[in-house]
């Protein structure tokens, strides 16, 4: 999605802004479906961050909040498909892939994405918390790494320091978040 954003922002910017909408939707729609509003929501280098009203009921409820930014993704990815065939555009393709990237990338178990606390509250419902947390920590880890070795092929191979700067933001903003959680 970064790539269709650098390479023609004029005609990619409306793809990706839109799947990132209907990703925040989702989310919307699932915590209202557990029975919370939303206190705050904020915008950060790698999305929004989302602050329910109270504490949701449940680790299932946690889960489904966590995964419904991506299910609205891949929802949104086959509507893209169905009006790809009655319309064929390069608009529809581009919004098909924006959901796929999108989506796909905040099932990453990152610190701070909606993957580490979609695999949290899976693992904690099941092991207990303290299982979940160090779960969550190497999940975390392994893929910043991924993540930073990631960027730098895409840095020597398309020779692109934007598309480096982005992932490397990402990682930045996630250690931070991750580490400002730590100790306060």
């Amino acid at each position: 999605m970064i790539l269709l954003f650098l390479m023609n922002p004029d005609r990619y910017f409306f793809c990706a802004l839109s799947a990132a909408a209907l990703h925040e939707a989702g989310h919307l729609a699932a915590a209202r479906a557990a029975g919370t509003g939303i206190a705050e929501m904020r915008l950060g280098i790698s999305g929004a961050v989302i602050i329910p009203e109270g504490s949701l009921s449940s680790y299932g409820s946690d889960a489904a909040v966590a995964f419904w930014g991506a299910g609205a993704n891949i929802l949104g990815m086959i509507a893209a498909a169905l009006i790809y065939r009655v319309c064929p555009c390069p608009e529809m393709i581009c919004f098909f892939f924006a959901n796929l990237f999108l989506g796909a990338f905040n099932l990453v178990p990152a610190p701070g994405s909606d993957g580490a606390l979609l695999l949290y509250s899976l693992v904690a419902a099941r092991r207990g918390q303290e299982r979940a947390e160090r779960v969550r920590e190497k999940a975390g880890r392994i893929s910043l790494a991924l993540t930073a070795a990631f960027s730098l092929w895409l840095l020597l191979e398309l020779k692109n320091a934007s598309v480096t700067l982005i992932l490397l933001g990402h990682i930045t903003d996630a250690l931070s978040s991750r580490f400002g959680r730590r100790s306060s």
